[in-house]
């Protein structure tokens, strides 16, 4: 997986590990002309067999991207929609996360399923709340789009559920560990303070995780320029 690390006038951070040979850990990046849309998605289970789910997903996911304009909540429905129809899907598993940064600042974020994303500062770490039915559960899935903008200070969190299973696979916020460690360092860079919490799951997991796992931190670039030290 790969995230650039600038996206129009925000900064981002990605961390991953895979538990087997491939995995199902997913993020796709899709350029837009008012600013960047960012897809995770998790495809349930791990190793060559998640990896081919992934694969299908990332192709449909361009697909659907192309021409379309749709905001996340309706992208997310129509993505739905086709892997209901598709009878090659009723094995595979999804969860999903549509995030769009707009070039004015405005976050639109839609989910299928997926772990609540995080507003992370230095006193406090918040679920938005952002949910929605599995991909391809129905025909006529619900997806509510949530807009919000981030502060100085403020970071977004998004993870898939693999860097706690216990927690974050039964629809839990991300564990107090992870946004205690996020919130002691929101002083520093947003690459040291990724690769800190990454190491942190990593020591939890240990060398022999049982899934796959990944997460995305996001700032606004032009915010932390002008945030005190």
């Amino acid at each position: 997986p790969t995230l650039p690390e600038r996206l129009g006038i925000f900064a981002a951070a990605l961390r991953w590990e895979t538990a087997d040979i491939g995995g199902g850990d997913l993020v796709v990046h899709l350029p837009h002309a008012d600013g960047d849309r960012v897809v995770l998605v998790d495809v349930m289970g791990h190793g060559i067999n998640a990896k081919a789910g992934a694969i299908a997903h990332a192709a449909m996911i361009r697909a659907l991207d192309v021409g379309q304009g749709l905001p996340p909540g309706p992208f997310l429905a129509r993505w739905s929609r086709l892997v209901f129809s598709e009878a090659g899907f009723d094995a595979v598993v999804a969860t999903a996360l549509v995030v769009d940064l707009h070039a004015d600042g405005r976050i639109e974020i839609a989910s299928a399923g997926h772990p609540r994303p995080m507003v992370v500062s230095r006193d406090r770490a918040i679920a938005l709340e952002v949910d929605g039915p599995l991909l391809g559960f129905t025909d006529h899935g619900d997806y509510r789009t949530v807009s919000l903008t981030l502060a100085a200070g403020e970071r977004l969190l998004l993870a898939t559920d693999g860097l706690d299973p216990a927690e974050l696979a039964s629809g839990g916020p991300c564990p107090d560990w992870l946004t205690g460690d996020l919130c002691s360092r929101h002083a520093a860079a947003l690459e040291t303070a990724a690769s800190r919490a990454a190491s942190r799951v990593a020591a939890r997991l240990g060398p022999d995780p049982q899934d796959d796992w990944m997460m995305v931190l996001i700032e606004r670039a032009d915010n932390r320029a002008a945030q005190p030290d």
